[in-house]
């Protein structure tokens, strides 16, 4: 994760933390715990930033998924068949030739 999304999550962590009434934190601390497959996890330590952070990515997936109107380009699927189709016959036409 880049220093600019630590940041902004930091930013709205503290924004939510607020509007609950709960202080802000200075930093999202977070410890690796090693599972027993040997594998390691990050974990944030802080069980309410923990629930924030999850909410957070929750909805962000949700929201990015969305499928906007203004962000789709259904043109662009018939456009990829048209030019498979025409690479194909150029790729016959040069066989054959």
């Amino acid at each position: 994760m880049s220093t600019t999304n630590a940041q902004i999550e930091l930013q709205a962590v503290n924004e939510i933390l607020a509007s609950v009434g709960q202080a802000p934190v200075t930093v999202i601390e977070t410890q690796n715990i090693t599972l027993e497959d040997g594998s390691q996890v990050s974990e944030v330590t802080n069980p309410d930033v923990a629930i924030i952070l999850n909410t957070l990515h929750q909805v962000s997936r949700e929201v990015q998924a969305e499928g906007w109107t203004f962000n789709t380009d259904y043109k662009v699927k018939y456009l990829v068949i048209l030019i498979k189709r025409y690479l194909s016959l150029i790729t016959i036409y040069r066989l054959m030739s």
